[in-house]
């Protein structure tokens, strides 16, 4: 199983642990959840929460899930 990291705004903690993490409407009409993988280092996670920041978010809350292997998974630029 790969594992992937998901970092959202705090004010949305609460929504997440109850329904888990909704994926965003693309305006090509592809529904994705936006995501880094878990690796040791942290530069990558570290750009993603500068990136977040720059909209406006000033907390946030990082959510961890595991995608089973035989899964399909789209790769492409954030922003």
């Amino acid at each position: 199983m790969a594992r992937f990291l998901h970092i959202a705004d705090a004010w949305y903690s609460d929504h997440i642990r109850r329904n888990g993490i909704r994926p965003t409407s693309l305006r090509n009409g592809i529904r994705a959840v936006f995501c880094v993988p878990v690796v040791p280092d942290h530069a990558m996670t570290l750009q993603w929460a500068r990136e977040l920041r720059a909209g406006g978010t000033r907390s946030f809350v990082a959510v961890i899930f595991d995608a089973p292997d035989a899964g399909q998974v789209q790769v492409g630029r954030y922003g």
